[in-house]
């Protein structure tokens, strides 16, 4: 779970982008799966 200020009024979609680009090259390289549940301070429960 990412939790971001960053992440207010972006799509899920647009978060998950978000996520991998902040990943770069470790999406190709060492990371094989990733669950990503990224949500803005005022969603989180």
């Amino acid at each position: 779970r990412i939790v971001s200020r960053a992440f207010e009024g972006m799509t899920p979609l647009a978060r998950h982008r978000a996520v991998y680009a902040a990943l770069g090259t470790l999406m190709q390289t060492d990371i094989h799966a990733l669950s990503i549940d990224a949500k803005a301070p005022e969603e989180e429960q």
